[in-house]
């Protein structure tokens, strides 16, 4: 039987991360869930449940980036410390065994950022990847795309000035994420998302955006060659264009490619049943099937 639990993994700089650890002791194998901009690892919950359901021998990690969710918020932050609390969560949680990175979005770019300053963990620890709606070329360089990034990096100088993202009006909140997660959103996802975007703090937010939508990642993806990825794009992506995600497959020769026609950018929230399959897919790829004693595994990657 799965064990839960969830506790706290205090950095050199002081900052305090929020984590969530499903497992068992017979787990052959941990996936580290990485959440988007905005969001918290609240957000893999269901995701989680469905991984727990098609292999219980699979530990899973997610844990709240910092400034998000129940972590402690920085002042200033960037894509750069996100990637350094990664590389310390991993040496801290997983010391040992096969690792699978899974990231959404802003998960997905730490991810990348991972290959160009820490290439050597990824060859010595990390054995499969999922990439979820992650933008590889700067998103700045998309044209009219970028404006949903203008629209959101002024709510957050507004959710700065007030002082924090809950005393803006719920209506503008719930507005901008129906924006961003398209038309096909339910109202069950909406209210899931909405309730972690009040969570966050609006200076890391801030601080996060900018270095998000400028970082070029193009070319990072190829320190994960040689190990199973997916790479999974929503088609009604109206913030990170598909086009830009299947850069990574494009750049990865033999790397799978997911699309999900028309879902938005909040596909963990939208689509839990299909990014646990392409994560439990990705799983029996870098371990082998054997490993994983679930008969439901053999369809997971249908």
């Amino acid at each position: 039987m799965a064990v839960r639990r969830q506790y706290a993994v205090d950095l050199e700089d002081g900052c305090r991360l929020s984590v969530s650890d499903v497992g068992s002791s017979k787990a052959v194998g941990t996936v580290v869930l990485l959440h988007s901009w905005a969001m918290a690892s609240r957000a893999w919950d269901d995701v989680i449940a469905k991984i727990e359901f098609i292999s219980p021998n699979i530990r899973v990690i997610a844990y709240d980036a910092r400034g998000h969710g129940s972590s402690s918020a920085a002042e200033s932050c960037d894509i750069g410390g996100l990637t350094d609390d990664l590389v310390a969560v991993l040496s801290r949680l997983v010391p040992s065994g096969p690792i699978v990175l899974v990231g959404h979005a802003m998960g997905g770019s730490t991810m990348l950022n991972l290959a160009g300053r820490y290439r050597e963990l990824i060859e010595e620890r990390v054995d499969g990847a999922v990439f979820i709606a992650t933008p590889a070329s700067p998103l700045r360089s998309v044209g009219r795309r970028s404006k949903t990034y203008d629209v959101l990096a002024k709510i957050n100088s507004l959710a700065l000035r007030r002082g924090t993202i809950g005393r803006m009006p719920i209506s503008v909140l719930r507005q901008a994420i129906r924006a961003v997660g398209g038309d096909g959103l339910s109202r069950r996802a909406l209210d899931a998302a909405t309730s972690q975007v009040v969570e966050s703090d609006p200076r890391t937010m801030l601080a996060l955006l900018e270095s998000l939508v400028s970082a070029d990642l193009t070319g990072a993806a190829e320190a994960y060659s040689g190990i199973p990825v997916a790479v999974m794009s929503a088609g009604a992506d109206r913030l990170v264009p598909p086009s830009n995600s299947r850069q990574i497959s494009e750049e990865l020769d033999g790397a799978r490619h997911v699309s999900v026609p028309g879902s938005g950018h909040f596909l963990p929230i939208e689509k839990p049943d299909e990014i646990a399959s392409v994560i439990v897919g990705a799983v029996v790829d870098a371990l082998g099937a054997n490993r994983l004693s679930s008969s439901a595994v053999s369809g997971c990657r249908e």
